[in-house]
């Protein structure tokens, strides 16, 4: 029966998995909090005890949530708790996604999973990059798996690095999706402080 259950909890971890830049690429007419018209409240981090997670905006970032989803309320599919986006320059963004009942062993199965048959591999242009354990969080200590792969849309290239870990019974998955040319100033410049701003309650 645990098999069972952990086979069923993979198979959700790597539906979250799924991402695309022109999903991130997002739209819609929904608007922030306040009134229909009134410019959206700009978000300056996140900050939430249900999942127990704090982070503040990242730079260049701009940071969207289901209550507040400017106009990204398209976006805001079951499961996915936070948007992240450059509106002012290259076009990347992060989508945060969480599934309950989610382990630490569930983890480990999904980097096997991630090293040796990626569900990835039929995209278009697929290629990986590295499949790592990490740490991240603002004390460096909370495991994560770490996905990075290139793959084709269209006529982009683009770069996915996935950071999926476990947090209070639940896992996250961290889709961040930019260009290829673009993806190492992503990474060093938003990314990296990103992953490093977590505060775990």
């Amino acid at each position: 029966m645990k098999k069972t259950f952990v086979n069923s909890t993979l198979v959700l971890l790597l539906a979250l998995l799924s991402v695309s830049l022109s999903a991130q690429r997002g739209g819609g007419r929904g608007s922030g909090g306040g009134a229909e018209g009134a410019p959206p409240t700009l978000l300056t981090g996140y900050d939430s005890a249900e999942y127990g997670m704090k982070f503040p905006a990242p730079p260049d970032f701009s940071v969207f949530t289901p209550e507040q989803p400017g106009r990204f309320r398209q976006v805001f599919t079951p499961g996915k708790i936070i948007y992240l986006v450059d509106l002012m320059g290259k076009p990347a963004s992060v989508s945060v996604k969480y599934s309950p009942g989610v382990t630490d062993a569930d983890l480990k199965g999904l980097k096997d999973v991630l090293d040796s048959n990626p569900p990835q591999a039929k995209l278009p242009g697929y290629r990986k990059i590295s499949v790592a354990m990490i740490k991240i969080g603002t004390r460096g200590d909370k495991d994560a798996v770490e996905y990075v792969f290139n793959s084709k849309e269209k006529d982009d290239m683009t770069t996915t690095r996935q950071v999926v870990f476990v947090h209070k019974g639940k896992g996250f998955t961290f889709g961040c999706v930019a260009l290829e040319k673009d993806f190492a100033s992503v990474d060093r410049k938003s990314l990296q402080p990103l992953f490093a701003s977590i505060e775990f309650r």
